[in-house]
């Protein structure tokens, strides 16, 4: 099924997949004026029309978006071979962060929780720390491809004031033998010169395996700072098991990540844990991301293909139990079943409004993206779409945050006319 996606995203910007059996051209005003999740929708209001673009960038793509502490946005994008920062995200001045070209090139943007510090990794192993917008020195250089096998960065994240680099070695074949692909996470000290030290090889830290070698964006790492010196952090895969050799995805696996306490007086080091895994509603899942919410409020996304080969994203609430353990809740939805024009749904991205309101992005390979704007039982009540079909560049990423006004900037690499471009929206909340 993966290979076969890999195929059908190639041809994502020829083919014209519906969602469903019969379904509804998209409606001039933007919406696609269907309702979510087979009824659960918006009780008859019409759909919100998209904005116009506020910023378009020709040739770029890659985008990130991140939030600082006091709410400034910054925008990362890859143009021309090399990686870019601009801050404000609307407005500023681009700021080159370092060279950035080859193969499955990824960029992860992760903002440190109190301070203006901002930890950007891309491409084969690159890594910057940038306060106040600007880089701190010459402070990147290659390091994840010494871990051998393809490794390349797989996310980012903060342990309470160090950065956090996710990786990801490639899956091996010797002969007939297959040896999925594996994970990792170590921690780097915040003010790593020109080369940032690598940790010691430590078994405990390579985290469970997943079988397919294959990503995209929205299997990324994603981890969340606790605040009690650990991170929790859900797998994109399910696990490879002798009970089930294929590592059908309908498990979440999650875990908790600390500092290996023998390794800590290293400057950098793994990050070990424990953890356990829960059975998803819709088996076939093809990524799956932990959302935190406002106040003590987590979400879990993620993605399946159980009837056709159009993916879809669904929404679910998570509670942490009394030992910490997430727990999934017993009602789900599935926010990109709606009647219009959709495929390959993917790179959902969840930031809760502050009233119990949570906004959803994600993208339709051949149509563009989308957003849906859920209540506070995370029901989806409004669905934007554009108008126009702006068919997205998978192998581009998305980025979306919200403002002091409840409003969604969505940042999104597209293919029109076959030419890279960067678009940047902002979803007013009505």
């Amino acid at each position: 099924m993966r290979a076969l996606r890999l195929v059908l995203a190639a041809l994502s910007i020829h083919l014209v997949v519906a969602c469903g059996e019969s379904v509804p051209p998209l409606r001039p005003d933007g919406g696609d004026g269907g309702s979510a999740d087979g009824g659960e929708g918006d009780g008859g209001v019409p759909p919100p029309a998209w904005p116009q673009a506020l910023a378009t960038l020709p040739g770029a793509s890659e985008p990130t978006l991140t939030r600082a502490p006091d709410g400034t946005l910054t925008l990362t994008f890859v143009r021309d071979g090399k990686l870019w920062l601009q801050r404000p995200a609307l407005g500023g001045t681009p700021v080159e962060l370092g060279a950035a070209s080859g193969f499955q090139l990824e960029v992860f943007a992760a903002t440190h929780p109190t301070e203006d510090r901002l930890f950007v990794v891309w491409g084969d192993g690159h890594a910057v720390i940038v306060t106040d917008g600007i880089p701190e020195g010459p402070a990147f250089r290659p390091f994840l491809n010494q871990f051998g096998n393809g490794a390349s960065p797989r996310g980012a994240g903060w342990l309470r004031h160090r950065p956090v680099v996710f990786g990801q070695t490639g899956e091996t074949w010797v002969g007939s033998e297959v040896y999925p692909a594996e994970g990792f996470a170590f921690a780097v000290p915040i003010d790593f010169p020109q080369y940032l030290p690598l940790p010691e090889p430590h078994p405990e830290g390579v985290l469970d395996p997943f079988w397919n070698g294959y990503h995209y964006y929205e299997e990324a790492f994603l981890p969340h700072d606790l605040g009690n010196g650990e991170l929790l952090v859900f797998f994109p895969h399910a696990r490879n098991t002798a009970a089930d050799p294929t590592g059908s995805p309908t498990l979440a696996r999650w875990r908790y990540l600390h500092p290996d306490t023998s390794q800590t007086a290293a400057r950098s080091f793994y990050l070990v844990g424990t953890g356990g895994e829960f059975e998803l509603p819709e088996p076939g899942a093809a990524w799956i991301q932990l959302w935190k919410l406002d106040g003590d409020r987590w979400a879990l996304t993620w993605g399946s293909s159980t009837t056709s080969l159009v993916f879809d994203v669904h929404i679910a609430p998570v509670t942490l139990d009394e030992n910490g353990a997430p727990v999934l809740g017993s009602t789900y939805y599935n926010v990109s079943s709606t009647p219009g024009m959709t495929q390959n749904s993917d790179h959902a991205i969840v930031r809760p409004v502050g009233d119990g309101r949570v906004w959803l992005a994600w993208r339709e390979t051949g149509y563009g993206p989308r957003a849906a704007l859920l209540d506070a039982q995370l029901r989806p009540t409004a669905i934007y779409a554009p108008a126009v079909d702006f068919p997205c560049n998978l192998s581009s990423s998305m980025g979306a945050q919200v403002d002091a006004d409840g409003a969604l900037h969505l940042v999104a690499g597209l293919l029109p006319a076959d030419q890279l471009e960067v678009r940047y929206w902002r979803l007013e909340l009505p």
